[in-house]
C-alpha cells in the first residue's frame, strides 16, 4: 500500500488508472517512479490511500515529504548507500 502521498496527489481518474497499470500511474505522477520501481522491486498493485486533512490546518501540519521525495532521494545512490540510509519517514 502507497500511503506516502499528499492528499490532492491521486485523483480518483489516477485511482482507476493505478487499477490498471499502478507502475505506469506511478511514473506519470512521480517521474523516476518506474526505475525506482523495478530496481527494488516493490510491489505497486495496492491502490494508493488518499489521507484525510482532517485537523491538518487546527495543528498547523503542512507533510515535507511523499513518495516523490523518496524516489528524488534514492534515484542515483548505488545500492548499498540506498540500503544504509535510515528513514526519516
Amino acid at each position: 500500500m502507497l500511503d506516502a502521498l499528499h492528499p490532492e496527489a491521486v485523483s480518483a481518474d489516477d485511482l482507476r488508472d493505478w487499477e490498471r497499470d499502478p507502475t505506469g500511474t506511478a511514473d506519470r505522477l512521480f517521474p523516476g517512479a518506474r526505475a525506482v520501481v523495478e530496481r527494488f522491486s516493490l510491489d505497486f498493485s495496492a491502490l494508493p490511500v488518499r489521507p484525510s486533512r482532517l485537523g491538518w490546518t487546527e495543528i498547523g501540519y503542512t507533510p515535507s515529504r511523499d513518495f516523490g521525495t523518496w524516489i528524488d532521494e534514492v534515484t542515483g545512490l548505488s545500492d548499498g548507500q540506498v540500503k544504509a540510509r535510515t528513514s526519516d519517514y
